[in-house]
């Protein structure tokens, strides 16, 4: 489930890179007079099933979420949608919606479900807002029980220059009857 999930985003990086651009292939931009790199020095991990969730690291997108407060705990698809704001100009492309994690006790119960390689393009001014689906798909690690969970999403746009931009929101109370 995982690898088509990364082809996808594989895909998206090329597209958003360039593809054929030999500059584009030649590695992350030189450091400027500073020293300091102007690819964002973040790392993406990606939330493991029954581990703690990574650290959420800052990042020039904001992501507030919208979700249903209860659900079935056996429902195959919880719809919700995130508002991605911008605190810079972000110009790239990502995935179609927000990759949603679950939450319990401090551990990953659920990832994000596969989205296909299809990609939404980005072209915000500072300030500026996108909205996106949200979706969580609960059984993905295991089966859930009934209870109190907590729901983080995660954006990530691949920017013209090939960095990646990061936003992270949550955690929103999601109870499972």
């Amino acid at each position: 489930m995982h690898i088509r999930r990364y082809v996808g985003l594989a895909a998206l990086t090329l597209l958003a890179a360039g593809c054929g651009n030999p500059a584009a292939r030649s590695g992350p931009p030189a450091p400027d007079a500073s020293g300091a790199s102007p690819v964002p020095s973040l790392v993406l991990v990606d939330p493991v099933c029954g581990q703690p969730l990574p650290d959420r690291p800052g990042g020039s997108l904001t992501v507030t979420g919208r979700f249903p407060a209860s659900a079935p705990a056996d429902q195959a698809t919880i719809a919700g949608t995130v508002e991605v704001t911008g605190r810079e100009a972000v110009r790239g492309v990502s995935g179609r919606g927000a990759e949603v994690f679950v939450v319990r006790d401090g551990r990953v119960v659920a990832v994000p479900g596969w989205q296909d390689a299809a990609g939404v393009v980005w072209d915000l001014a500072p300030g500026s807002s996108k909205s996106l689906p949200a979706d969580v798909t609960p059984g993905t690690c295991r089966p859930l029980t009934p209870g109190t969970y907590e729901l983080y999403a995660r954006v990530v746009v691949t920017a013209d220059d090939g960095a990646r931009i990061q936003g992270v929101g949550g955690p929103w109370p999601l109870e499972l009857r």
